[in-house]
């Protein structure tokens, strides 16, 4: 359940905002006064709001956003959940919460660098009708090494414009520096809330309806630390998860894509055995391969592709010669 953050009536601007930026927050008191400023400081010539969703929080994350709706009540709401919703749970409701046409994402702990980032893409999204969503390039850094960034996208390295069965092939979204236009979340397929990864699913769903978009300029920041959900997986566990995100994916397109999806999704599952074999991660490798064999008989693949995998698993008085 959600509920203001003190049973006050928050007082908002009475006309709509033109862009709701929706920010998912759980434990960042390091880090989120920093991404609360980099959106105040937007430059532009509209409306725009920030709604924060705050997860219960074990540190002072709360209070932090709480200070800010305080200085700012026309532009920041702060939905203080009475119990841990997870991640995609908090961004459904934060996001139902929002009011603009159009929708910014940013957690708590990355931040925007360029102070026009809401403009430059509002103005885009005006301009180009046929278009779902847009996003920039950003930069990524350790906490430990700040100084030392790391461009994401190299030039050349992205279309201007793609549709949906280019971005099926892998997730090419920075999400950090996302805008969509307004989509409804219960109208999301259920399966979408049953998985751990949420923002590729969700480009690929909104990609039905318009092309994404890259505007090349660098916007945002994407900070990697110790208690970054992402950051604290193993590889193994990053493929593994990779692998059953993209067949969910292909659940949710009822297996339109099915055709460019299914290799990358068995080799996927191939790759996370192979680290859970080698890391001992028996927990992944053990279910990847079951995934594998299941994969690769439903699509009909020759032995060759299933089989070694097949006699590995097996005890080695059954594998035969």
């Amino acid at each position: 359940m959600t509920t203001a953050s003190d049973n006050r009536s928050i007082e908002v601007t009475a006309r709509r905002p033109k862009v709701s930026v929706h920010m998912i927050t759980y434990n960042h008191e390091p880090f989120i006064g920093q991404a609360i400023e980099s959106v105040l400081g937007q430059q532009t010539d509209f409306d725009y709001e920030l709604v924060i969703g705050e997860d219960c929080s074990t540190d002072a994350t709360r209070s932090v956003a709480l200070a800010y709706q305080a200085q700012h009540p026309n532009r920041v709401r702060v939905l203080c959940h009475e119990v841990n919703m997870g991640m995609l749970r908090n961004a459904a409701t934060c996001t139902a919460a929002c009011r603009g046409k159009y929708l910014a994402k940013l957690e708590g702990d990355d931040y925007w660098t360029d102070m026009r980032k809401l403009q430059k893409q509002a103005d885009f999204l005006d301009a180009h009708p046929d278009t779902a969503l847009c996003y920039t390039n950003a930069v990524a850094f350790d906490t430990d090494r700040p100084d030392e960034k790391q461009v994401l996208i190299k030039p050349g390295e992205r279309k201007p414009f793609i549709d949906v069965a280019e971005l099926v092939t892998g997730n090419q979204v920075v999400s950090l520096t996302r805008m969509s236009r307004r989509y409804d979340m219960d109208a999301l397929p259920a399966l979408y809330f049953k998985g751990t990864e949420g923002d590729w699913p969700l480009a690929c769903l909104l990609a039905c309806s318009g092309r994404v978009a890259y505007i090349d300029e660098i916007t945002g920041a994407y900070r990697r630390h110790a208690g970054g959900v992402f950051t604290r997986r193993s590889d193994t566990e990053k493929v593994y998860r990779n692998a059953r995100t993209r067949e969910a994916v292909d659940r949710m397109l009822a297996f339109e894509y099915h055709h460019i999806m299914a290799p990358r999704i068995r080799e996927r599952y191939l790759e996370a055995y192979h680290y859970g074999m080698a890391s001992g991660e028996w927990r992944f490798a053990l279910p990847a391969a079951a995934h594998l064999l299941r994969r690769a008989i439903a699509d009909r693949c020759p032995a060759s592709e299933w089989r070694p995998i097949l006699r590995a698993l097996l005890p080695s008085r059954f594998r035969g010669a």
